[in-house]
């Protein structure tokens, strides 16, 4: 049980691979080859290739990607000033959405990183051109997609530099020129360097994807087909193992995950700075802006909608933070300028509660799966007869399985003809899925097949029998819970977006035991 996220092993096999094949055989095109890659790399130079050791060398990727992304995100901001960018390295280096992806072996942070990287190279042409400014933006971007497909979606990146650049007049137009309005002119003879420079920056950009994504696909062509497959449902499917059927509304990134995952103030004072840069037409606001756009609608257009895969605008929203209390510190007026540093100082303590508090229960030591897994070695001789809530993985759906371990959530069926189990484990999220389709149901709403997506459908009549049984306490009676819930300020979190995002960080487990039958 050495994972904390479950796609962790997806990544380390992926770096098994390297380490066992060489770098050019891939074991799996789910996630794209660079942070297997750089993970290799590590691994092979320190002598650790232990699976263990993966593991944390995977992590160590996330968590070097996420301090070198405050570091950029520091230059970035001394575009506006230097007081916006303490305060912009500052927001992101508090907020607990990227403070938490860098405890995955995931390939997220990266991929963050790299854009925002992208980004500040495009900023920095807004002075002059300069050739080494292009190529490192379309090195950015390839990076950032051979780490994390959705990369894609910021490929309009090096196009606004023409948003941020100053045309200036020319003297001695060309015949062809000549002929065109005087201002028509000028726009399109000063733009020439800059059309040379994006055509310098996708080339570079094709020149890296290729070498860094390319060969592999074309090498591998079966497993990007399959990891396409895999991943396009995702956009359009509904259900999420019955969490969100079409009657239940998916949470949205801007009411309710921009929030969680920055902390409530720094998310409202990013959102006074997007209304603050519209008010006053601050022209590299509104490129930031634009640089989020196409990712923000793809966002919210899908209707999966996890916590990490905001975490590429994190920056962004940061820095519009910064610009905010920037304006506001800058104020004339002594009163304003107080409020202001009243303000940001209560912004700055509560980020630091409410972060180390959600992660907090990150602690492997304080995972409940290794209190609940201690506490059935001490209380059940026979682990056969254990029941649990998962993944049939026989019916593709989800029902009552045999255990296998805390971190096993899926097994073959348990099964009930040769006897009741004598213990019942359930997790609290396949727990509320169940009692939310029955509650569904008996008010006349028919579940489809997309509801329960990626699973093949609803639980078979016996399981959900079986778990009414348990639920009511008939046959059962629940005799340890396991909770890993968030406190902040001794105040329970309840306000996870999904119950199969945060994962173990709102994990909770409930044990049941059979009764004797003169209890029943």
């Amino acid at each position: 049980m050495i994972f904390l996220y479950p796609d962790e092993p997806k990544m380390v096999n992926q770096i098994r691979g390297f380490l066992e094949s060489g770098i050019l055989h891939i074991t799996t095109l789910e996630y794209p080859p660079l942070q297997g890659l750089v993970a290799a790399a590590l691994a092979d130079l320190t002598g650790r290739r232990q699976v263990p050791d993966l593991y944390l060398i995977g992590r160590s990727v996330s968590v070097l990607a996420s301090l070198c992304s405050i570091v950029v995100m520091y230059f970035l901001g001394r575009r506006w000033s230097k007081r916006t960018a303490w305060l912009a390295a500052i927001f992101l280096a508090l907020s607990m959405g990227a403070a938490r992806e860098a405890h995955w072996a995931n390939p997220e942070s990266l991929a963050a990183f790299w854009i925002l990287l992208a980004i500040f190279c495009v900023f920095k042409l807004e002075d002059r051109d300069r050739t080494c400014w292009y190529i490192l933006a379309g090195a950015g971007l390839a990076l950032a997609i051979a780490s994390k497909y959705l990369a894609a979606l910021f490929l309009h990146l090096p196009i606004l530099v023409l948003f941020l650049k100053k045309f200036t007049p020319v003297d001695s137009p060309t015949l062809v020129e000549s002929s065109l309005p005087t201002e028509t002119r000028r726009s399109w003879v000063n733009s020439r360097p800059i059309l040379r420079g994006l055509g310098i920056s996708y080339a570079a950009f094709s020149i890296i994807i290729f070498l860094a994504l390319g060969l592999y696909v074309i090498r591998d062509r079966q497993l990007f087909i399959a990891a396409y497959h895999t991943h396009s449902p995702w956009a359009g499917a509904y259900g999420l193992y019955g969490t969100v059927p079409k009657p239940v509304p998916v949470p949205t990134y801007i009411r309710h995950i921009f929030p969680i995952a920055l902390g409530f103030p720094i998310y409202i004072s990013a959102v006074a700075g997007i209304l603050l840069s519209l008010v006053t037409l601050n022209k590299r606001a509104l490129v930031l802006l634009l640089c989020a756009l196409p990712f923000y609608v793809f966002l919210e257009a899908i209707h999966y909608h996890p916590l990490r895969f905001c975490l590429t605008l994190l920056p962004i929203l940061c820095l519009l933070a910064a610009f905010f209390f920037d304006y506001i510190l800058g104020l004339r007026k002594m009163i304003l300028r107080a409020i202001g540093r009243l303000t940001l100082t209560s912004l700055l303590l509560y980020s630091v509660l409410y972060t180390y508090t959600f992660l907090s229960v990150l602690d492997v030591q304080k995972d409940i799966r290794f209190s609940a897994h201690a506490w059935i070695e001490r209380r059940v001789k026979d682990k056969s007869a254990i029941a649990m809530l998962g993944k049939d993985v026989v019916t593709n759906r989800i029902g009552w399985i045999q255990y296998e371990g805390m971190d096993r959530w899926f097994s073959e069926t348990y099964n009930m003809e040769s006897g009741l189990p004598e213990f019942v484990i359930v997790p609290r999220g396949f727990w509320e899925n169940l009692t939310q389709y029955l509650r569904l149901t008996r008010v006349g709403y028919s579940y489809s097949a997309d509801d329960w997506w990626p699973l093949a459908g609803a639980p078979s009549p016996n399981s959900l029998h079986f778990f009414e049984d348990v639920a009511s306490e008939k046959s059962y009676k629940l005799v340890k819970i396991f909770k890993n819930g968030t406190r902040f300020s001794w105040v329970p979190f309840s306000i996870e977006p999904l119950k199969f995002d945060l994962w173990f960080t709102n994990l909770e487990l409930l044990i049941y035991e059979r009764k004797n039958a003169h209890q029943i």
